[in-house]
């Protein structure tokens, strides 16, 4: 029964993940959001946001709250930009039970107790959850960037100004059916980016800035999925983080592994 217990709640942590460092000094977030277009904002933010060709985060703590239930385990995620995004699940004293590959065309999910795998493109999640995601959009929410849900590029012509209060600015994107809508602070740094489609809602909050490299960065995160009348919260914290570094990739052998359907993998 527990590892039942367990095996549903990183099912949910990767779904979590489909729709979404060291200690330093946070970033105020108090400055004045000055008067600009929603075009001048967005080109901005985009100057303002993570650059790097990879990211790796090797120590993170998740925390998953669903239906007054609890699950804690560490975990990693790792990002060649554009290519490859990694999410490694470890319940067990660092051991590696679950990874996640992500690539333009398609994502890889891997059981290594049980020596499972499946493997489907990103059409198959609106066809089994009726969630619109890519690559792209995943790789941003987990960055802390802009994204469209509709093009791999962003099109600052076609964001708008909702609100602007003082040192808080909400900037929207609208799709015939999907809502996207950004919080910014007077730094220019995303602190929450919302998805709204029918009765499904995607929230991921950014908090605790620190200044990494030549950029600030969060150190915690929070992603709320609501699906009708269940939520589904995930906690992370960022324990140790780095860019622009050389990445190691554990080589997938499907050879080693039986392929299976996703709902045999997880149920």
């Amino acid at each position: 029964m527990k590892n039942i217990k367990i095996k549903h709640s990183i099912y949910f942590i990767i779904i979590c993940f489909m729709c979404f460092g060291c200690k330093s000094k946070q970033i105020s977030h108090h400055n004045t959001i000055p008067q600009k277009t929603a075009e001048e904002m967005v080109m901005t933010i985009i100057q303002n946001q993570p650059q790097f060709s990879s990211m790796n985060i090797s120590k993170m703590d998740i925390n998953l709250t669903w239906k007054n239930h609890n699950f804690s385990c560490k975990g990693s995620l790792k990002i060649q930009k554009d290519s490859l995004l990694s999410l490694s699940i470890q319940p067990f004293l660092g051991i590696e039970a679950y990874r996640a590959k992500f690539y333009p065309d398609k994502f890889i999910l891997i059981d290594k107790m049980n020596r499972k795998y499946t493997e489907n493109n990103y059409d198959f999640l609106k066809y089994k959850f009726g969630i619109t995601m890519d690559f792209f959009t995943l790789q941003a929410i987990c960055s802390n960037q802009l994204f469209c849900l509709d093009n791999t590029t962003i099109r600052p012509q076609l964001f708008s100004v909702q609100q602007n209060n003082h040192d808080t600015l909400i900037m929207g994107y609208n799709l015939q059916d999907i809502s996207q809508q950004f919080k910014i602070t007077g730094n220019h740094q995303i602190t929450e980016a919302d998805i709204s489609y029918g009765n499904a809602r995607f929230t991921t909050k950014y908090t605790e800035h620190a200044k990494q490299a030549n950029w600030c960065f969060p150190q915690h995160a929070e992603a709320y999925l609501t699906w009708q009348e269940d939520v589904l919260s995930i906690d992370l914290k960022i324990n140790k983080i780095t860019f622009n570094q050389p990445l190691d990739f554990p080589e997938f052998s499907p050879n080693r592994y039986q392929k299976v359907t996703f709902s045999d993998l997880l149920p």
